[in-house]
């Protein structure tokens, strides 16, 4: 490693620290994961609408065996 890399920061530049990250991360214009999800909305309708379907019939075979 060379000594310049530390003059920037007190951490390597491979560093996956959270600081680290979220700095990289806003260089680049990505958002984080909560920033995502809370944005969007996520998938929560579809995930909790497959999960119904799944119980469903899970029900269904159970009362039929």
């Amino acid at each position: 490693m060379l000594d310049r890399d530390y003059g920037r920061s007190p951490h390597p530049p491979t560093c996956t620290c959270v600081a680290c990250t979220e700095r990289r991360n806003r260089r680049s214009g990505r958002r984080s994961v909560g920033d995502r999800l809370t944005g969007s909305g996520g998938n929560w309708g579809v995930m909790i609408g497959a999960a119904v379907v799944i119980v469903v019939i899970v029900a269904i075979i159970l009362a039929l065996g």
